[in-house]
């Protein structure tokens, strides 16, 4: 993780039982030690935190042998996926327009 130098956002779930979280992304994150790096913790969020909006229409197709669709993934207990969606989307915009578009007006 060391040699990773390019800036780096994360979004993760505080509760993703795919991932990981601590351990897992989190500790990616902090391992980043000479990257630029963010870290957008959405908590209480499992793995697919933020998933795209509506969940793909093949997702919610049986397949054989799984007990659930798949787009029950793209389902969070606790968290909306809309204001998932918006939240990301706002700390991406703002990562983007700073790193991308050399906007300083983005650091706040």
């Amino acid at each position: 993780m060391s040699a990773i130098r390019t800036p780096i956002f994360f979004v993760a779930g505080s509760v993703d039982d795919i991932s990981g979280y601590a351990p897992g992304v989190r500790n990616i994150y902090e391992n980043s030690v000479n990257a630029r790096r963010y870290l957008l913790t959405i908590e209480n969020a499992n793995h697919n935190a933020g998933a795209p909006i509506p969940a793909p229409e093949e997702a919610w197709l049986p397949v054989p042998g799984l007990k659930k669709v798949p787009a029950e993934t793209y389902i969070d207990a606790v968290w909306d996926n809309t204001r998932m969606n918006n939240i990301a989307q706002h700390f991406v915009t703002a990562f983007l327009g700073k790193y991308l578009k050399s906007d300083a007006s983005m650091d706040a």
